[in-house]
């Protein structure tokens, strides 16, 4: 029987919890995704529950974009920003959000200098709203889906 490199059986089904297991993510995301068509596709089992193979999971994965690697340009740093406001959806992301996910790999002196360019460009709009009794603006990806 073949087996992933880690010891995974590739014709197992996975259910949602499973995946939102795995992923470390609540359902609103992944219904998300699946509303946009940026999930991968399952099948309904006769119980009812939508299983995905673990095979088209694992290519799945495979295809998503690694944010491991170093970020040393800007138009770099400007191609995974608005990568990340794209897939975010209607909620957007904060400046805070996007520092935090790429605090790793820029600083916000870039951060600030990329979200301009993207509003300067129309990639993104952004969004006031009152949160906690504070202003937030969220950036929303404005362009082809």
């Amino acid at each position: 029987m073949t087996t992933t490199d880690n010891d995974r059986d590739p014709f197992d089904w996975l259910t949602i919890p499973d995946i939102l297991t795995d992923l470390d993510i609540p359902e609103h995301d992944w219904r998300e995704w699946e509303s946009t068509g940026q999930a991968p596709s399952g099948v309904i089992f006769p119980d009812g529950q939508v299983r995905i193979s673990r095979l088209a999971y694992d290519r799945w994965l495979d295809q998503l974009p690694d944010y491991t690697a170093p970020l040393t340009d800007t138009e770099t740093a400007y191609g995974v920003i608005r990568h990340a406001i794209r897939h975010a959806g209607d909620r957007g992301l904060s400046r805070d959000e996007v520092c935090e996910l790429f605090c790793d790999h820029l600083d916000t002196t870039t951060i600030d200098e990329t979200l301009n360019v993207l509003l300067k460009t129309g990639c993104c709009l952004p969004t006031t709203i009152n949160a906690n009794g504070r202003t937030v603006t969220r950036y929303r990806y404005w362009g082809p889906r």
